[in-house]
């Protein structure tokens, strides 16, 4: 959690002065994307049945596991 906290933090202290040059559209996915990861991890860390980002994604592509073991 405080891992993504901190990449959240660096990625809005070299972000922030890319997308405030005329980008409002950008800067309103990258303020939305943030925040719900932040909340989506924060859930994932205080609720046991709400899954966490590595559930999800081996969820979406445990199958490119067992593909590359051979089984």
């Amino acid at each position: 959690m405080l891992v993504i906290v901190a990449f959240i933090t660096l990625a809005f202290v070299l972000g922030l002065p890319s997308l405030s040059r005329n980008q409002p559209q950008k800067k309103v996915w990258f303020w939305t994307l943030s925040i719900g990861l932040l909340i989506w991890n924060s859930l994932a860390v205080q609720v046991s049945w709400w899954p966490s980002p590595n559930e999800v994604f081996l969820l979406l592509f445990g199958w490119v596991d067992r593909l590359l073991k051979g089984g």
